[in-house]
C-alpha cells in the first residue's frame, strides 16, 4: 500500500488489450497496475481509469515488473488530493481555485510528529504537478473543459514546454509540465555524494555480528551486490540464481554478470556488467547453503521461482523496499542510522570509483583535461554506460566531479604531510635543544633552553589544533 489509498493488484489480474485480426480479445497482464480507492474503500472511478490511460499511453513498460514502479508513485501523488476532497466533501470536478490553493497550503504545512515540516518543497511540487495533469484527464473525462485552464476555468493553470538536455551535446527533447499560483519554488539541489568507504567497512563489519548465519550469509551478499555491482535497487531484487551459474561457468576475471535493466522502455532490456569471480562465488555460497534447502522447505523444488534473494520465513522473492529496510537495520545496529547508506549511493561510488581508476591511469590533474581524454577515447564512457543502464551518455559527466572530489581529498593528505613536516622539524630542534642542554654550563644556557622548548611545545600544540580542526571540517 501507498499512502493507504493504493494498492497491488494479483499476480493473475488481466485486462483485455487489443483484439486481433480474427477477432478474439487479447488480454494483457495488469497485474501491477495500482488499484486507488477512497479512504471509505469505495474504488475511485476517475483516479483507476487514469491509471488504466498512463498504463496503455505511458512510456512505463517496465512497471509490470516493478510493483508498479512510475505509475504506483503517480497513485500515491494523487492520494493526497482524493484524501482532501473526501474529507471536504468536495467532488474532483468540483474543485475550484480556492479550495485547490487550500489542499496544496495543507501539504505544505503539514509537520510530523517531531514538529517539522513533511515534505519539502519538491516533493509538495511534484504532487501539485501530479495532481494537475490528473484533473485534467478527469475535466475530459467528465466533458467538464473548463475544470482546468489558463483564464476563466475552475482552476487557473499554466503548461509550460521547456527543451530538456538529452543525449549527445547540444541535443534537446521537449518535455511539459504545469504550474499554479499555490506551488512553492523548488528546494536547493543537494548535492548527493557516493556512500562512503568508512560507511561501507562499518555496515560490513555489524553484518559479522549477525547470530543467525543465513541472514548474515544473505546481509553479505546484498551489500556484495550494490558494492560489485552499478545495480539499481530493482535490478538487484531481480538477480536471479541462474545469472550467477552462467557467470560462474564463463571463462577469466572478471566475469560477466547479466543484469536487468529498470529505466528502459524496452520488454528485453539485459546487459552484461563485468564483477569479480569471488564475488559470483559468494552467491554461490549462499544460494547452496542457505537459499537452495529453504526452497525445498518452504516451497518444494518444483516451485522454485529463481530469484536469489528471498524471504527467509516464506522463501518468495523479497520486495525492492526490502534493500532499504534491512539496511536501514544494519545500520542502526552500527550506530550511523544518520549516515548517507541509500542504495542508489553505492551505485553512485561504483561509478565514481570506475572514473577514480581511470583517473589515476591517465595521470591528469583537472576535470578539463580529463573530459579532453575522454573525448579522444571515449571507450570508458561507452562501456560504463553499458554497464550502468544509463540512457544517456551525457549523464555519466557529473561522476567526473565527484571521482575528483574524492582525489582532491588530496588537500587531506596535503594537511598530513604539512603536520608530518612540523613533526620532522619539531624533532629536529628538540635534539638541538637536548643536545645543547646536554652541554650547558651556565644557567642561562639551560634558562634559555627550557624558553625555548616551552615555545616549540605550544606551536606543536597549535599545528595538532589546526589539524584536528581540519579533519572535522
Amino acid at each position: 500500500m501507498s499512502n493507504g489509498l493504493v494498492k497491488k493488484l494479483s499476480p493473475a489480474f488481466i485486462l483485455p488489450d487489443h483484439v486481433n485480426e480474427k477477432g478474439h480479445v487479447t488480454n494483457r497482464n495488469a497485474s501491477k497496475v495500482p488499484y486507488v480507492h477512497w479512504p471509505n474503500k469505495a474504488p475511485c472511478y476517475e483516479a483507476n481509469a487514469w491509471m488504466l490511460h498512463k498504463w496503455k499511453t505511458g512510456n512505463i513498460k517496465h512497471a509490470r515488473r516493478d510493483d508498479g514502479g512510475t505509475l504506483r508513485t503517480y497513485g500515491s501523488n494523487i492520494s493526497h488530493l482524493l484524501r482532501f476532497c473526501y474529507d471536504n466533501r468536495i467532488e474532483l470536478s468540483d474543485l475550484t481555485d480556492n479550495t485547490f490553493k487550500l489542499f496544496m497550503q495543507g501539504l505544505q504545512a503539514e509537520k510530523n510528529e517531531n514538529g517539522k515540516l513533511t515534505r519539502q518543497s519538491n516533493q509538495v511540487l511534484a504532487i501539485g504537478r501530479k495532481c494537475i495533469e490528473f484533473l485534467v484527464f478527469v475535466g475530459e473525462l467528465s466533458g467538464n473543459t473548463s475544470l482546468i485552464g489558463e483564464r476563466g476555468c475552475q482552476i487557473e493553470a499554466y503548461e509550460y514546454t521547456y527543451q530538456k538536455p538529452y543525449g549527445k551535446r547540444g541535443k534537446t527533447k521537449a518535455e511539459k509540465y504545469w504550474t499554479h499560483a499555490s506551488f512553492p519554488g523548488p528546494s536547493p539541489k543537494i548535492k548527493k555524494l557516493p556512500v562512503s568507504k568508512d560507511v561501507v567497512q562499518r555496515l560490513k563489519d555489524e553484518c559479522k555480528n549477525e547470530k543467525d548465519k543465513g541472514l548474515r550469509l544473505r546481509d553479505e551478499l546484498m551489500i556484495a551486490c550494490f558494492e560489485q555491482s552499478p545495480g539499481r535497487r530493482f535490478e538487484v531484487c531481480e538477480l536471479k540464481v541462474e545469472d550467477f551459474i552462467n557467470a560462474s561457468n564463463s571463462i577469466g576475471s572478471p566475469v560477466q554478470l547479466k543484469m536487468y535493466t529498470a529505466k528502459t522502455q524496452e520488454d528485453e532490456a539485459d546487459r552484461f556488467v563485468p564483477v569479480p569471480r569471488a564475488f559470483i562465488n559468494k552467491a554461490l555460497h549462499y544460494i547452496r547453503v542457505i537459499r537452495r534447502p529453504l526452497i525445498r522447505q518452504k516451497l518444494g523444488a518444483s516451485k522454485d521461482h529463481g530469484y536469489l534473494f528471498v524471504s527467509h520465513t516464506q522463501a518468495t522473492q523479497v520486495a525492492v523496499g526490502f534493500f532499504n529496510q534491512r539496511l536501514t537495520t544494519i545500520a542502526t545496529r552500527a550506530g550511523i542510522a544518520f549516515e548517507p547508506y541509500a542504495p542508489h549511493l553505492w551505485r553512485h561510488a561504483y561509478i565514481t570509483q570506475k572514473f577514480i581508476i581511470a583517473i589515476e591511469s591517465y595521470d591528469l590533474e583537472n576535470q578539463d583535461a580529463f573530459r579532453k581524454a575522454l573525448l579522444s577515447t571515449s571507450k570508458l564512457k561507452m562501456d560504463l554506460q553499458q554497464w550502468t543502464g544509463h540512457k544517456d551518455i551525457g549523464s555519466l559527466d557529473r561522476y567526473i566531479d565527484c571521482a575528483f572530489n574524492e582525489i582532491t581529498q588530496m588537500g587531506k593528505i596535503y594537511d598530513q604531510m604539512h603536520l608530518a613536516a612540523s613533526v620532522g622539524i619539531i624533532k629536529d630542534e628538540l635534539e638541538s635543544i637536548m643536545h645543547q642542554m646536554s652541554k650547558a654550563t651556565r644557567l642561562t644556557e639551560v634558562k634559555e633552553s627550557t624558553s625555548r622548548l616551552f615555545e616549540i611545545t605550544e606551536t606543536f600544540k597549535e599545528e595538532l589544533e589546526l589539524a584536528a580542526l581540519k579533519r572535522k571540517s
